[in-house]
């Protein structure tokens, strides 16, 4: 009888006990169940998503609400246990963010509370060619830190694209011809067939479809040719065959440049005609002709617009509207700035510019970044005899890797006539907001 009260008296204080912390727990408010966020999509991609999934339901949550650090731009969708909160931009690379959502009120009795969630964005894995005697490697790396590894080595590699799950490697013959192969991760070699001898180039990949695209050039004599800088794509779902691109004739097509369209299925082709399309490589129906252009030099890592040449400069072309803007140089510490390739970034663009330098008669390259009112310095050559060759946004504009000649008079080319190179080629990765050098190696083509 003793143990029976005993038992009773424990299960009726256990009782109180739970009703008493689930009193306590609702007078606490709201809190968070769980949250969802991809940190390697959210720093390559716009319009990515962290969302948090609320223990009940509560009355909508609205952006005034929210506070991120660092600050970055967001939508907000909320609904009764989930607050949806969408970045417009990709978020820095290797970053840590801290979300707080206040005043969160429940729907049942109006406790209200605060919400608090954090994240770490990726460090992304970077990919570059250095050509030595004998072997040629692509380089494995990051963006802080000296660790490399060599990912894929051969003789005479002409060029390379990086894929989803593979490195696309072309290689040079004797004859001069180009061979195509994909490299797995196990390090399993699958040859890409191709029409038959002939050169490769303009290789590149997209790391939203994975599939690889590049230009085809027969050998032999020209009056002879099939394919003449003809556009191929490799489609990872199918065989391992170069299947052409077809314009709006519903013929193969050549092109004299061309890039994937960033979070899209679609291509941007500057046609052998000088002829801007926008196309999609497996509908050519789909194919939206944008203007003539003397020349295509990028597309925004948002996909969102690219940069044309005309004969007075360089312009900014909406996708897929068409609607241009000029991109005219701003001057830099008031000196007037003539302005070269450019790419679309957040905020404004970037530009190869060159100044004149009256001490030295002559002009020094930099890159900058301009906001259509005035230009910022980003890096220029050490030397005023080094010339900057290229560069490229990181696909979240956070970075841009330059590639660099640190002394023209002393050049000397490496010997490749497709997508040759001085031998002293060295790529400069600089931070786009603060303008720091953030890593320098000898080296080219770097890709993200």
């Amino acid at each position: 009888m003793s143990f029976r009260r005993t038992l009773i008296g424990t299960i009726v204080v256990l009782a109180m006990l739970v009703t008493a912390l689930a009193v306590l727990d609702r007078a606490q408010g709201p809190k968070l169940a769980s949250a969802q966020v991809d940190t390697a999509a959210v720093a390559t991609d716009p319009a990515q998503s962290l969302r948090l999934f609320l223990n009940e339901r509560v009355e909508t949550v609205r952006k005034s609400q929210v506070t991120i650090t660092p600050a970055t731009t967001i939508t907000l969708a909320s609904s009764p246990q989930l607050v949806d909160i969408q970045f417009t931009e990709p978020l820095d690379y290797a970053t840590t963010y801290r979300v707080t959502v206040r005043g969160v009120t429940s729907s049942d009795d109006a406790q209200s509370s605060n919400l608090s969630y954090s994240f770490r964005t990726i460090s992304p894995t970077l990919y570059y060619l250095r050509r030595g005697a004998g072997t040629d490697r692509i380089i494995r790396t990051s963006i802080r830190g000296t660790a490399q590894t060599v990912a894929y080595s051969a003789p005479r590699i002409q060029d390379f694209a990086v894929l989803p799950d593979a490195l696309a490697v072309v290689t040079l013959d004797a004859l001069g011809n180009s061979s195509l192969v994909l490299v797995a991760s196990n390090r399993t070699v699958t040859r890409v067939s191709v029409p038959g001898p002939g050169t490769i180039g303009l290789i590149r990949g997209d790391q939203d479809t994975g599939v690889l695209g590049f230009t085809f050039t027969d050998a032999g004599a020209t009056t002879r040719r099939a394919y003449s800088s003809t556009l191929f794509t490799v489609d990872p779902g199918g065989t391992a065959r170069a299947k052409p691109v077809l314009g709006l004739g519903g013929k193969p097509l050549p092109v004299l440049q061309w890039f994937f369209v960033p979070n899209t299925a679609e291509v941007i082709a500057q046609a052998g005609d000088g002829s801007l399309l926008l196309l999609d490589p497996s509908n050519p129906k789909a194919t939206t002709p944008l203007g003539s252009y003397l020349g295509l030099d990028s597309v925004a890592a948002d996909g969102r617009s690219v940069v044309v040449m005309d004969a007075n400069g360089r312009v900014a072309v909406a996708l897929p509207a068409g609607r241009s803007r000029r991109l005219g140089a701003s001057p830099i510490g008031g000196v007037h700035a003539s302005g070269g390739a450019a790419q679309v970034i957040p905020g404004g663009w970037l530009q190869l510019d060159s100044t004149y330098d009256p001490g030295t008669g002559g002009f020094n390259d930099l890159l900058a970044f301009d906001n259509g009112s005035r230009a910022r310095k980003l890096f220029t050559t050490a030397n005023p005899r080094g010339s900057i060759d290229t560069f490229t946004g990181s696909p979240n504009s956070q970075y841009v890797a330059i590639e660099t000649t640190p002394n023209v008079s002393t050049s000397k080319p490496d010997g490749y006539l497709v997508n040759g190179r001085p031998t002293s080629v060295t790529t400069e990765l600089v931070d786009v907001q603060t303008g720091a050098l953030v890593k320098s190696f000898a080296g080219f083509d770097l890709q993200w």
